[in-house]
């Protein structure tokens, strides 16, 4: 079967000639089946001849008139899709039984995003082809879990949608970036190919090229200051004038429109036009920032943006601010909302900050199964996929919305996760150009938000415990009545410990994820020069367990030798050490036995005939 696509967003198609103007612009069957193979797509029987119709949603033809044009594509292929909205759909289940909406007589379909597990499988595929012989299977796993979870960090923010189409477009990125970019996983440069990869197919000419730019950066400003998602027609007519007249140009506003309509960064709907999806938006609106940081306005826009991280709105486009500028003023007021979130609070220590949980903790059993890091992980996927559609289904979850403490403390709390994730950002989108000094003061400031974030999580609980333990023994003993009173408050103790060391170890991982960078070493060896708290070092561990080749084992027994009677601070860095060997492979299985025996993990032998156990 082949397949021939065509846009009915297209300039080209006209609604009073319908099939033959769409079909004729087909006739870029030149361009997706080079030119002297058009008579033979044209040869093939009607069965093996099949249509994609994008943008259906966009027909300019009334509904009424929409099943003739229907009809004559159904004469001319065996197959025809159609691809639309989600609003076309709610169309139909509007007007039941409408026999003049022709899109009755076919079947609909959703696409789905792809969860953890078809998004693992997807990239695995992708990258393992032409490549089994080239690395050993060690590295191959590593560099899988490398690219995984850069796109989920980029998925994971909602400005695109978990598509395989987009997924694979990532990829291709990763592949074409430099080894500085794709080290990195830099979130700015994959989506900033994403947009110059449209942009030039809206257009050939370099000049053009800047013009679009200019354009769309406007346009967002524009959205921004009136805090509209669209412009109406009459509206974006009378932007596009002042636009060019402000830049002393002669544009045609339909060919600026369709040209980035076809290139599908914006989108018309209902005759106003906006961005087609959040990203785009972000980025023109963080480069016409950028472009403007000069202007005091626009000085103030940034410094409300970074006091507001907590909002994905304002996260996402200092983000991209971020990668696309290192001017001082920026990286200046991102360092000074990170200072002023939880300032109250002195960075955690692990130590004196967890003395009271010391009281609470016990050594527990901790056992690596026998099964390989890649089954492991394909495991976790499963239960993340699982977690995802309960979130979905599930009526009761939690809703921050409502002002109060709860949720001021909640966003405190977010704001903290973003800020050290766009700081790791900065870090890591310029290595090579930012002054060590610099560097030395962003990672700082990103190890020191997460540890003060640690302590005021701490600081509550220990205010609170006493009538947490007994609301959780209460609930505990009307849930399990045949358990003695030691039992649940043994229960009740493990259970505010799991909550602790869970958000602990998060915090700490989130840290070395985000600034986390072989190429930052220095770096990273100078904040521990200067400040070796039993704290740094955890983290320092945690970034050289993900991000190094070789295995940390020196800084791991001494971290451990420090906190042997430390039950707390012993737990987290038992976590750290189990979570590695969970989920990446390893060869030195005498180290990993040596290891896990220090930290009391247990390691079940795995069979003689699994693929690890193989490996010498």
């Amino acid at each position: 079967m082949r397949l021939l696509l065509v846009h009915l967003s297209d300039s080209h198609f006209r609604a009073d000639r319908g099939v033959i103007s769409l079909l004729r612009r087909a006739d870029s069957l030149s361009e997706q089946y080079q030119g002297h193979r058009s008579a033979q797509f044209w040869g093939l029987s009607l069965e093996k001849r099949a249509l994609i119709v994008d943008d259906f949603h966009d027909c300019p033809i009334a509904r009424s008139k929409q099943h003739e044009l229907l009809e004559s594509l159904a004469a001319r292929f065996g197959t025809v899709i159609l691809l639309a909205s989600a609003g076309m759909q709610m169309d139909l289940l509007a007007s039941p039984g409408d026999t003049t909406n022709a899109l009755w007589s076919y079947q609909p379909i959703e696409l789905l995003e792809l969860g953890q597990v078809r998004r693992h499988q997807l990239i695995q595929k992708w990258y393992l082809a032409g490549r089994h012989d080239q690395l050993d299977e060690d590295e191959i796993e590593r560099q899988l879990i490398h690219i995984e979870n850069v796109i989920t960090s980029l998925l994971v923010r909602d400005l695109l949608p978990a598509h395989p189409v987009f997924v694979l477009i990532m990829l291709q990125a990763m592949e074409y970036a430099t080894p500085i970019n794709m080290a990195s996983g830099s979130f700015g440069f994959l989506y900033e190919h994403l947009i110059t990869s449209a942009i030039q197919r809206a257009t050939k000419s370099t000049e053009r090229i800047d013009t679009l730019y200019a354009y769309m950066a406007d346009l967002a400003s524009e959205l921004y200051l009136k805090r509209l998602p669209s412009l109406s027609d009459s509206d974006v007519r009378e932007w596009h004038r002042r636009h060019c007249d402000g830049k002393a140009l002669d544009l045609s506003f339909d060919r600026m429109i369709d040209a980035l309509t076809s290139s599908r960064l914006l989108v018309v709907r209902n005759g106003s036009v906006g961005f087609r999806y959040p990203f785009v938006f972000y980025y023109f609106l963080a480069r016409s920032f950028a472009d403007n940081l000069g202007t005091l306005h626009v000085r103030e826009e940034i410094a409300k943006l970074t006091q507001r991280l907590f909002n994905e709105d304002a996260s996402n486009v200092i983000m991209f601010l971020c990668h696309l500028s290192r001017d001082d003023y920026v990286i200046d007021r991102v360092l000074e909302n990170a200072d002023g979130l939880f300032a109250n609070c002195e960075p955690c220590d692990l130590q004196s900050n967890a003395a009271f949980l010391n009281k609470l903790a016990f050594t527990d059993k901790l056992e690596l199964p026998d099964s390989s890091s890649r089954e492991n992980r394909e495991l976790l996927m499963e239960s993340m996929d699982e977690s995802d559609l309960a979130l979905v289904e599930d009526p009761t979850a939690p809703d921050f919305s409502d002002e109060g403490s709860l949720a001021n403390y909640a966003a405190q709390l977010n704001a903290a996760g973003k800020n050290v994730q766009i700081l790791g950002q900065i870090l890591r989108s310029f290595v090579g150009s930012l002054t060590q000094a610099r560097k030395l003061q962003l990672a700082k400031a990103a190890y020191s938000l997460g540890l003060r974030t640690i302590a005021s999580v701490m600081k509550a609980l220990e205010s609170n415990q006493e009538e947490l333990i007994t609301d959780y023994c209460k609930w505990l003993k009307h849930a399990y009545p045949q358990w003695d009173d030691a039992r649940v408050k043994r229960a009740a103790f493990a259970s505010i410990l799991g909550i602790v060391e869970i958000m602990t170890v998060g915090m700490l991982k989130h840290v070395s994820n985000s600034v986390g960078l072989r190429d930052l070493a220095r770096t990273f060896s100078q904040v521990l020069e200067e400040n070796p708290s039993l704290a740094m070092k955890m983290i320092d561990v945690s970034i050289k367990l993900d991000h190094y080749n070789a295995f940390p084992e020196s800084e791991i027994r001494e971290v451990a030798k420090n906190v042997h009677k430390q039950m707390f601070p012993r737990s987290v860095l038992r976590a750290l050490v189990w979570l590695h060997y969970y989920l990446y492979p390893t060869r030195d299985h005498g180290q990993k036995q040596s290891i896990c025996s220090l930290l009391d993990i247990s390691v079940r032998p795995r069979l003689s005939g699994s693929p690890e156990a193989r490996k010498t």
